[in-house]
């Protein structure tokens, strides 16, 4: 018997969200903060209440209605699975599965997710909280005309900028009965968490336009994505993970900052006649704090786990004062691909590298000169051990930079010659990315990978240095990466028109006249180079930075 398509794509659905992803782990986020996860400025509460919060209770704890008056929010239930439908998991279980959904969607952002049964703290001063309930909001059953509603925001058509610093939002996980899907615990993580994040993002500037935007060739379905009205989303698709897109990851960069200042990678080459067992890397930076997020552990990497220690002094150059940083790899990687774990051989290739975050910076509210842009690490010298721990004679040639400055309208990136001799900088190829790389495909001919391997396309990709130049020992050399001139890729200004509304009371349905931008050039821009010895021997840089907010025409 022949299925009618729309019947058999409804049924292969259904069976995808009843497999989805069977046990859910832990998030899967790499660039973690460890202890150090408060510094980061926006807190995403994620509140299952334990006991019922009633009207009359302080607005601070949560509201009573959100943009909409005639959409109570209370009273939000006590949060139970009772009464979910086919769940046979615990409560502790779903809160705990859910809030690392919501993690993994919001991994690349400087967004702070936290679970919590009791009314969330009011001290932080950027935070965003989402009242989750079991229940289904009154008035709008299973078969309204327009559906159940799931979530909702207590800001119509999202706060462009992130304008107020105290937010809320409301969930009827309840609504998610309506469907026949036997969601368990990974549909019902996907369904709550994916409506949170959703929420959570109108607060943080996101309408329901912008999940309309495509922009870059190669992009998955807007099924898998997060912004669309709800309407536009399937019981099925709703029970599978789905991410921002590229259009709402570049916007939301901007609205709350990343995850990562710069992240990179080296190709190195030893050139020693000895094996080497150790490597340790001395840094500059102008910050008196550094947290290393993550690191490179592929196989063409022969340590896993480095240590970074510092600051140990300070050091001027050319006026300015860096605080002095070291990074020790020595724990053998068993993945390693071209000897035993944590030995490299003569004239072997090796690769290493690392992820800087931000320090608890809120760029959004300070004044972009003094904390907008991207911290620069700078490497300053790189040196080989053997397995007594003794230095060996020949280091890996490399070239230290910055994380750019502006010159006459010119973003330039500045490498330095750190070496003893002269080097050689050719083929830099400059690509902007709407969101951020993995570290992992940080390497020679490796495809576009985001942080959970899902492949992507670049902005824009060009070669600002066309020419191999020379850099002596002690100078450097400026590289024009960007130009203000060259405008953003996102850039979006609704007439007041071209928001529909949404009912008496609601207000738009997106932030008409006012200007959506992403970061410049771009979410992130990302940099590739050849470093050349006067023997010869070639090795690879990877660097990406995260985009600043400049002003540009």
């Amino acid at each position: 018997m022949l299925v009618p398509c729309r019947r058999l794509l409804q049924f292969i659905l259904i069976i995808v969200a009843m497999n989805v992803s069977a046990a859910l782990a832990a998030p899967t986020c790499p660039i973690n903060y460890g202890a150090r996860a408060d510094a980061k400025p926006n807190k995403l509460y994620l509140y299952f209440p334990d006991v019922t919060v009633n009207p009359g209770v302080a607005p601070a704890i949560f509201p009573p209605y959100g943009f909409d008056p005639d959409g109570k929010w209370l009273p939000l239930p006590a949060f139970d699975t009772s009464g979910l439908r086919a769940y046979s998991g615990t409560a502790a279980q779903l809160v705990d599965a859910v809030h690392d959904v919501v993690s993994d969607i919001y991994c690349e952002f400087n967004v702070q997710v936290i679970t919590t049964r009791t009314p969330p703290p009011t001290t932080a001063e950027r935070r965003n909280v989402v009242g989750i309930g079991p229940d289904l909001k009154d008035g709008r059953p299973c078969k309204h005309p327009q559906g159940p509603l799931f979530g909702q925001s207590n800001t119509a058509g999202g706060d462009p900028g992130d304008s107020r610093p105290l937010d809320f939002a409301r969930i009827w996980a309840g609504s998610y009965n309506c469907s026949d899907i036997d969601l368990q615990l990974a549909g019902w993580a996907n369904s709550i968490g994916g409506s949170a994040a959703h929420e959570a993002a109108h607060n943080y500037g996101l309408s329901h336009a912008d999940g309309n935007e495509y922009l870059t060739t190669g992009e998955d379905d807007f099924r898998h994505h997060l912004m669309k009205e709800g309407s536009k989303y399937r019981a099925a698709e709703r029970a599978s993970p789905r991410h921002f897109s590229d259009f709402e990851t570049s916007a939301l960069a901007r609205q709350v900052g990343l995850a990562m200042d710069t992240m990179w990678t080296w190709d190195f080459i030893n050139p020693n006649v000895e094996a080497a067992a150790t490597l340790r890397m001395e840094l500059l930076s102008t910050q008196t704090d550094l947290i290393l997020s993550w690191v490179f552990a592929g196989a063409t990497s022969p340590w896993i786990n480095p240590v970074l220690s510092g600051p140990s002094g300070t050091r001027t150059i050319k006026g300015t004062q860096y605080h002095v940083y070291q990074i020790e790899w020595s724990v053998g990687n068993e993945q390693w691909s071209a000897g035993p774990a944590g030995t490299v051989p003569p004239n072997k290739n090796f690769q290493i590298g690392g992820t800087f975050s931000p320090v608890g910076k809120d760029r959004r509210v300070c004044d972009p000169s003094l904390c907008g842009d991207p911290d620069a690490i700078i490497i300053s010298d790189v040196r080989l051990f053997d397995a007594n721990v003794q230095a060996l004679p020949q280091r890996p040639h490399w070239l230290g930079f910055d994380a750019g400055t502006f010159d006459d309208g010119d973003l330039n990136i500045r490498f330095v010659n750190f070496h003893d001799r002269p080097l050689i900088l050719r083929d830099v190829v400059v690509q902007d990315l709407p969101r951020v790389m993995s570290i992992n495909a940080m390497m020679r001919n490796a495809p576009i990978r985001d942080i959970f391997g899902r492949e992507f396309d670049a902005w824009k990709r060009a070669a600002p240095l066309a020419q191999p130049t020379t850099i002596q020992p002690g100078e450097e050399l400026a590289v024009a990466v960007a130009k203000r001139s060259q405008g953003r890729h996102v850039s979006v200004q609704r007439r007041e028109g071209a928001c529909r509304g949404t009912g008496a009371g609601r207000g738009l349905n997106c932030h008409a006249g006012i200007t959506l931008d992403d970061l410049f050039p771009a979410t992130t821009m990302y940099i590739t180079a050849t470093v050349v010895n006067p023997a010869g021997l070639e090795t690879r840089l990877f660097y990406q930075i995260a985009g600043r907010r400049a002003r540009v025409p």
